[in-house]
């Protein structure tokens, strides 16, 4: 999982997690106090136009299929 804000063209440092479940799962990246590496954020990095989400399949395995149904991001942000 990574972030950009500015439309795509610089990104955060990957974050990770193993995906541990056979089944319907939830994953949570960061944390309320994380900035992932880039701060301060603003605002304008913030906005539809800027601010992207990238996520990576990278399994060292070609046998499994990964599905991803639904991505939730919550901001929290104090100017």
């Amino acid at each position: 999982m990574e972030l950009s804000w500015n439309g795509g063209t610089t990104w955060t440092a990957v974050k990770s997690l193993p995906i541990t479940s056979t089944g319907i799962s939830t994953y949570t990246f960061g944390a309320t106090t994380d900035a992932w590496g880039h701060a301060p954020w603003t605002t304008t990095q913030l906005n539809t136009t800027n601010f992207r989400v990238r996520v990576t399949d990278s399994a060292t395995t070609t046998t499994k299929t990964f599905q991803l149904d639904y991505l939730g991001v919550q901001v929290q942000y104090t100017p």
